[in-house]
């Protein structure tokens, strides 16, 4: 590297932005083995990041808490004697299948949130969560409320790391 190019390297010539359709990475420091960023720039992206992301997660955390307490408000209006909630241990069956998914498709969620990108599996997840969450409104059997637990358990499990991935 010759000392103009050099000079320009590390005097910030390397924007890291587009120039005549050439992408200039930031400035590569080989002392610290990093590349120097704008710390402005940086922000600025993680709050416009935030601005967006955060009402919607916050909106799907709400709408699990809502789920999670609809099922025992649902028992006490008369979903009880409907399903035959009441025969043995049903009620709990229905309610702990739930986690059985989520906590086993917890990682394979995260590789597929990976692999997919996390706005598209937010988007599969919210759909498809909403459309089982819809269908437990229409249950008739107390197998089908287990099913849809078991459902809303894996949609839910892909849920928990949205957060934290787009945060990084």
């Amino acid at each position: 590297m010759s000392d103009t190019e050099q000079k320009r390297y590390y005097d910030g010539g390397y924007s890291g932005e587009v120039e005549n359709g050439v992408y200039n990475q930031p400035p590569f420091h080989p002392a610290t083995d990093e590349y120097q960023h704008d710390s402005h720039k940086a922000k600025a992206l993680i709050r416009k990041i935030d601005r967006r992301l955060l009402p919607i997660l916050g909106a799907l955390y709400s709408i699990a808490l809502i789920d999670r307490i609809n099922v025992s408000a649902a028992r006490v209006a008369g979903m009880d004697a409907d399903l035959g909630l009441s025969i043995g241990n049903r009620y709990t069956v229905a309610l702990v299948v739930f986690f059985i998914p989520y906590f086993i498709f917890e990682l394979p969620s995260n590789i597929a949130l990976r692999k997919v990108g996390s706005a598209n599996w937010l988007s599969f997840i919210a759909f498809a969560w909403g459309c089982t969450m819809l269908g437990q409104g229409f249950v008739n059997s107390y197998q089908t409320l287990a099913v849809c637990r078991v459902l809303l358990g894996l949609f839910e499990s892909g849920e928990c790391q949205l957060g934290v991935q787009d945060r990084t």
